[in-house]
């Protein structure tokens, strides 16, 4: 048994408790000594309140993360967009200071185009990590006329990548530009259906 006024244990057939002296008789009279929960129902609350909006804060991050990451990733794609509608514009503007014919060298593409474009950043996708040029011309159209391109609309003139392999940097969609100067973006499973050939 426990003396009810300090809580030393009391072995049996003590008389009194060997801490405060209280007899063992008058034990069960004495109403048990209530332990001050104070200062641990304050640590509960203010952990509460501190925890509480850190938590919360981190479950709207976590939601709202993939909202930002594809708001970046479209800002992204209209940039590389934008690059590549100046290009095709230098590119048109190009050809048609050189009898209507391209660039003589898809090797060239960037020295024949450049003063035409506004800045050199043109030339570079965003999402292009290695930091080189990021545009090339279709090699089958260089040193070509404009004049025998069957179908301008619909031919590939500038493209994402190089050596003829098409990069899909935002998220397996690639933008081209058209022989006529207008753009397009195309996925993977629509590449087999560009036109690459005047």
């Amino acid at each position: 048994m426990n003396c009810p006024r300090c809580g030393t244990p009391v072995p049996l057939g003590m008389s009194s408790c060997a801490n405060c002296g209280l007899p063992v008789s008058e034990m069960k009279a004495v109403s048990p000594v209530k332990k001050n929960n104070t200062a641990r129902t304050v640590i509960i609350v203010v952990s509460a309140l501190l925890i509480g909006p850190i938590f919360i804060i981190a479950i709207l991050v976590a939601i709202l993360f993939p909202v930002f990451q594809k708001t970046r990733e479209n800002a992204r794609l209209a940039s590389c967009r934008s690059n590549m509608m100046q290009l095709g514009l230098g590119l048109v503007q190009y050809t048609q200071d050189h009898k209507d014919k391209y660039p003589a060298s898809a090797a060239n593409f960037k020295a024949a185009v450049n003063p035409y474009v506004m800045e050199a950043r043109v030339f570079h996708c965003p999402d292009d990590v290695a930091g080189a040029e990021s545009y090339s011309l279709n090699a089958k159209l260089q040193g070509l006329s404009f004049e025998k391109i069957a179908s301008p609309s619909e031919t590939v003139a500038i493209y994402e990548g190089k050596n003829g392999v098409i990069d899909f940097r935002h998220h397996g969609v690639s933008v081209v530009g058209f022989a006529d100067g207008r753009i397009g973006t195309v996925r993977k499973e629509q590449v087999g259906s560009l036109n690459w050939s005047p």
